[in-house]
């Protein structure tokens, strides 16, 4: 894992980007920081940065994660991982991007192989089980032939299955996921994961029935997609003896 400031996605040359989101989450509350891929992911000169920012008073990282070694090239962008303690709770998240929804045979492909994905970052520590797979698939839940191979982990689910992305005529495309195997992670989740309307506080200041289409308008400016998330509990007795933390 690196905390290194220098990117080339979205053509620039520095995460300037990122460093002004740290600084904006820690006016309204903590301390925060993230870690990022190494490198820029991608097959062509639009490459991309895998980034996960955390409460760095409320939670640890671990020193193990990084890129998914990814020797066929498999995927456009490999998985980024990374491993965190939050009170008794540790885990590891493993982020994804998926190849454009166009890209219909190498999409498929991608999100067939994201079983052996998950299985082997959860196969990097024998005493961690609790891998929480999520990100921007491109795919919707209805292929389910495309999601059989990834279904058949025991207790996989998907904690967010419906519309995420900002369309002309409201939200369409389920493709932003949080996955969990329930037999691991399913005793911390308290069963809250929902959308986050971002519109509703960035566009407080226009009227509620113009604040969708002002915040789609804005799309290439702040984001196509909605936001997601999940909640899990921290004061369970530990499932594992890991104790690993950053400094």
């Amino acid at each position: 894992m690196s905390n290194s400031k220098k990117c080339i996605a979205y053509g620039t040359s520095d995460l300037s980007h990122l460093v002004a989101l740290e600084q904006a989450l820690e006016i309204q509350t903590g301390s925060w920081t993230f870690v990022t891929s190494s490198e820029a992911l991608g097959r062509t000169i639009y490459k991309e940065y895998y980034a996960i920012f955390y409460r760095d008073d409320r939670m640890k990282c671990y020193e193990w994660g990084g890129v998914l070694f990814d020797p066929t090239d498999l995927f456009e962008r490999e998985p980024f991982f990374a491993s965190f303690r939050a009170g008794n709770f540790d885990f590891t998240i493993v982020v994804m991007h998926a190849i454009r929804p166009d890209k219909t045979t190498l999409l498929k492909a991608e999100v067939k192989g994201l079983k052996e994905a998950y299985q082997r970052v959860q196969d990097l520590d024998p005493d961690e089980n609790d891998v929480i797979l999520l990100g921007d698939f491109n795919v919707s839940s209805s292929r389910d032939d495309w999601w059989t191979d990834l279904r058949s982990i025991p207790s996989m689910t998907a904690l967010i299955d419906e519309p995420t992305c900002l369309g002309s005529e409201g939200l369409k495309n389920p493709y932003d996921k949080i996955w969990i195997q329930s037999n691991y992670s399913g005793a911390e989740h308290t069963g809250n994961a929902r959308l986050d309307l971002f519109w509703e506080y960035l566009c407080a200041d226009v009227p509620e029935e113009e604040r969708y289409s002002k915040a789609y308008e804005s799309t290439h400016a702040l984001s196509d997609h909605v936001l997601i998330w999940a909640e899990f509990r921290i004061d369970l007795e530990d499932d594992d003896p890991s104790t690993a933390t950053c400094p």
